[in-house]
């Protein structure tokens, strides 16, 4: 559906903004093949202290809005005229 398609964008978004901070570019990089870590690191991020780290790598004006996109509830997601009008879309350099 779109609001699938608006959750895969905001994960692919994630996954730019991490570049900055990250080498491996991903919240989803293991160091272990060790089944119980990986079991761990994902529960971390369920939790509001995960969910609040993920958010941390997007700009500001786009928090509120990549916390909507990325709502595991459809029905809560943006839709994309939503999402081109943020400020941030606005930028004629984005």
């Amino acid at each position: 559906s779109t609001k699938s398609d608006v959750y895969s964008f905001f994960t692919i978004l994630h996954s730019i903004f991490k570049l900055k901070s990250d080498k491996y570019a991903s919240p989803y990089y293991f160091p272990s093949n060790d089944l119980l870590i990986i079991k761990n690191r994902l529960k971390e991020f369920d939790s509001e202290v995960g969910r609040r780290d993920f958010l941390n790598v997007f700009p500001a004006d786009m928090k509120a809005l990549a916390s909507r996109a990325l709502s595991p509830h459809e029905s809560t997601r943006p839709d994309w005229n939503e999402i081109k009008v943020n400020a941030w879309f606005q930028d004629n350099l984005v």
